[in-house]
């Protein structure tokens, strides 16, 4: 009984001593903190939450040295008259707002451990291009299925573009696993701001 008495004291205080620990150093915004880089959702200036009102999803046709062909294959409820693919390939804006350019996901079907769509593991940069100047984001490689978007010091993470405007999307730098079952595709995000 005594010693019973004794273990249930002992365990007693031992888990005072963690509980107190606890509440003493409560989880700070440090260790909770999600970067840009790991969460497209949240904008350069820390805003989460940020819901695309619309995207439009290209699929590569043909990939010559220096050379994309793209063709729209979203449905027409997912554009909504905001973002529209030109004929010389370029992507007009009908919709001011903050756009961001999200890359590309390879899916090799032939990949060595025989599991199809498989993304590729590539190292990519996409090049923005409007009235004539150049702002590069930069990529890296491509993770589950989705690529993650590391911010570059050349430009902002998302653009603001305006009714009217053309840009023009150029690709560098693909490690290309390409056949014909294998699916590129490349997604325009826009976000009301």
């Amino acid at each position: 009984m005594n010693f019973e008495w004794h273990l249930s004291t002992v365990l007693f205080t031992l888990i005072s001593g963690m509980l107190v620990k606890v509440l003493a150093n409560p989880i700070t915004g440090r260790h909770a903190a999600i970067s840009t880089a790991d969460n497209p959702q949240e904008d350069r200036h820390g805003h989460e939450d940020i819901t695309p009102s619309v995207f439009l999803e290209l699929d590569l046709v043909e990939s010559t040295e220096g050379h994309l062909v793209w063709t729209n294959t979203s449905h027409d409820h997912y554009i909504r008259g905001n973002i529209e693919l030109t004929h010389n390939g370029r992507i007009k804006i009908h919709k001011t707002g903050y756009y961001s350019i999200f890359s590309a996901i390879l899916f090799d079907t032939y990949s060595a451990n025989m599991r199809p769509h498989r993304p590729v593991v590539a190292y990519h940069g996409i090049k923005l291009y409007r009235f004539g100047t150049q702002k590069t984001l930069i990529f890296n490689k491509t993770t589950l299925g989705r690529a993650v978007v590391l911010p570059s010091h050349t430009g902002p993470l998302y653009h603001r573009l305006e009714a009217g405007d053309e840009i023009k999307i150029v690709v560098n730098n693909i490690i290309l696993i390409y056949d014909s079952e294998s699916n590129f595709l490349n997604i325009v995000y826009m976000f009301d701001h």
